[in-house]
Parts: structure tokens; sequence; C-alpha cells
């Protein structure tokens, strides 16, 4: 955005100290939501202690609004802000408007369709990104107080991303592109440095997976799931492997009854002969409790007649 000049507006003193703080290339993009649906501002508190519980607790929040989404492994990242609009004169004279927008443009090589389908509706809300260098800096936008690190915000409607087929000579590809809102200036972007961050990596960070379940051979006391991904072939797709039996309940919808489950035998992989104490007829979910990097909560339903 244009600087608004006033009366007051005084030059910059233009000293620098002897290290400088310099962004690295980047690898890696965080969206999130602007705001969260209890109206508050998705944002870092600097004074917070900042480490890898802070940092998996955004990326595994229950709260989707308030969630953090990594989109990883980028490659060829553009940003450069376009050319500011001017008001030309018969005298040669220009007046400078406002500044032009800031575009970003990234490659994701060797993503898989269904990974397609699960970023290209951020567009649909509100949101902003934080940027992750290939030296684990995490840049955003410092609030006027000083006292936050917010999201740099993604302009309505310019949230694009489309696939790129193999050819011989290149693989798969995820074109990713959008302009920051004109309200995001670049001298209020700052960064926070892996030694603030306890030394960890950011780039490891990786998002939630959906899971979907199937239900057979089903009775008062069990239930056998089938856990799977979005991911893998239209036959098979990818199995949910290794949950211990104390991430699995089994919920009646009607009642909100929880069934605990007292074995969870996998054999062959994703597939789960759940065992609960006796419960009613009705209507049920199987439940994903404590199962870390995955978002399905609900992963199916069945009836116990």
């Amino acid at each position: 955005m244009a600087v608004t000049c006033s009366c007051s507006t005084t030059l910059g003193n233009t000293g620098t100290p002897n290290c400088k703080t310099l962004a690295k290339t980047t690898s890696m993009i965080i969206a999130v939501r602007m705001l969260a649906d209890d109206g508050v501002a998705n944002q870092i508190d600097v004074t917070d202690t900042l480490n890898q519980a802070y940092f998996d607790a955004l990326v595994q929040h229950t709260d989707a609004s308030k969630r953090w989404y990594p989109i990883s492994e980028l490659e060829t990242v553009v940003q450069e802000r376009g050319e500011s609009i001017n008001q030309s004169y018969d005298s040669g004279r220009t007046i400078k408007i406002q500044d032009g927008f800031k575009t970003f443009s990234a490659l994701k090589p060797e993503a898989e369709y269904a990974y397609l389908g699960k970023i290209e509706a951020f567009g649909c809300h509100k949101i902003g990104i934080y940027i992750v260098d290939i030296a684990d800096n995490l840049k955003g936008e410092i609030t006027t107080d000083a006292a936050y690190l917010r999201p740099m915000e993604v302009a309505a409607g310019t949230w694009d991303v489309r696939y790129s087929e193999a050819t011989d000579t290149k693989t798969n590809e995820i074109m990713l592109n959008f302009q920051f809102a004109k309200s995001v200036s670049d001298s209020d972007l700052r960064m926070i440095v892996p030694s603030e961050m306890n030394n960890i990596s950011l780039l490891d960070l990786e998002g939630l997976k959906d899971v979907n379940g199937t239900h057979s051979a089903i009775s008062v006391t069990g239930v056998t799931s089938v856990l799977s991904l979005d991911y893998g072939t239209a036959v098979t797709p990818v199995a949910v492997e290794g949950l211990a039996f104390g991430s699995i309940d089994v919920r009646n919808t009607t009642t909100l009854t929880d069934y605990a489950a007292s074995a969870a035998v996998e054999a062959p992989a994703g597939t789960y002969a759940i065992v609960f104490a006796t419960a009613p007829s009705g209507t049920y979910n199987v439940i994903l409790d404590s199962a870390t990097g995955y978002a399905a909560k609900v992963v199916g339903t069945f009836i116990i007649p």
C-alpha cells in the first residue's frame, strides 16, 4: 500500500545494525484463517514460549478455524510486487497513486490429484499465510503494537491452484498462485528465527490427514472398520496403519455415550476388529479421539440392530 503522508510525517532514520536478519528462499507456506469462528484473530503472541509443542498444537488444533495448514516442499517460488499505479500528466510529471499488488507463485512437485482437492478451496475463506524459508525462519506481518506476528492476508478471489501433468521432461506439479491483500506492506514484514523457537525445524511440520471408514461385522460388542486415506488408487486407497486401540472409541449418536475400545486388532493393514462393552441398539460413530496426525474424528457410521 502507499504511504499516507501527513504534516507530522518525518524522514526515517537510516542507520542499520551490523547484524542483519534477512529471509532466505521460501520452502513452505502455512495457510491459516485470518479470524477463527469465535472472531479471534489467528496470530502469534511474540511473548509466548515458541517450541515444538506450541507449533504441533497449532497444526493439530481440534478447531479447524484455528488450525495451521502447511504446504511444504515448494519450488521455483517467486514473490514480486507489481509496478506502482501512477498518474501521468501532459507535462511529463508522474504522481504515485498506490503500490502495485504483491504476487506469489510456486510449484509443488510430485503432488497427487487428491492433494489438489485439499487446497483448492482455501480461497473460499479469508486466509493468510506464514512463510517458512530454507533456514527455518518464520515470516509474517508485525502488528502495529509489535505484540503479534500475524499471517499475511491473501487477497480475496486470487487463490488459484492448478494441476500440471507429467511430461517426458518434467514430473507432476501443482501450480500455486495468489496475490497478497493490498493492506500487506513489505515494510511491516518480520521474522522469528530458529533460535527464538527452541531451534526446532518448522519445515518438518506436516498437515493433518483425513480418514475415511467403512464398517462391517457389526454386533453389540464389536465392529470391523476399514480405515483409509484419500490417497492411493481407486482400488487400493492408502491404509491407516498402526492405530492403538486406546485411540479408538465408539459413540452412540443419540445419547453421545462413548464405548472405549478394549481391543482393536489390525489385520490386514488398515482393518481393525474393534471390541467394546455391550452397547444397545442404535446408530454409532467410530471416533479417533487421540490418533496423532489425523483430522477426521468421526470416521463413518454404523447401526447396531
